[in-house]
């Protein structure tokens, strides 16, 4: 299964997008860039100091107008942000 992966620039969460060819659909999906739990990454360290779940990101499974959908909001949001690249 492909895996794409954008780094985060400032923060400690990055950014991948995973697929199948024989899949009808595409994952995406935060984790973090160190493979530390988020458990861990949004929780102090009092609260920590117990039992952490060990998951590295959240998970979103989407179809093909989903994906549509996002990938306009993404270059309307870029567009607002840089300009058009077109």
């Amino acid at each position: 299964m492909p895996k794409e992966i954008i780094h985060d620039e400032v923060g400690q969460f990055d950014l991948v997008i995973s697929w199948s060819a024989e899949d009808e659909y595409v994952q995406v999906g935060m984790q973090t860039r160190d493979g530390q739990a988020i458990a861990e990454v949004l929780t102090p360290a009092d609260v920590r100091a117990g039992i952490v779940p060990m998951f590295e990101g959240v998970w979103g499974t989407f179809n093909r107008p989903q994906l549509q959908r996002g990938i306009q909001m993404l270059k309307r949001a870029r567009n607002a942000v840089y300009g058009a690249d077109e």
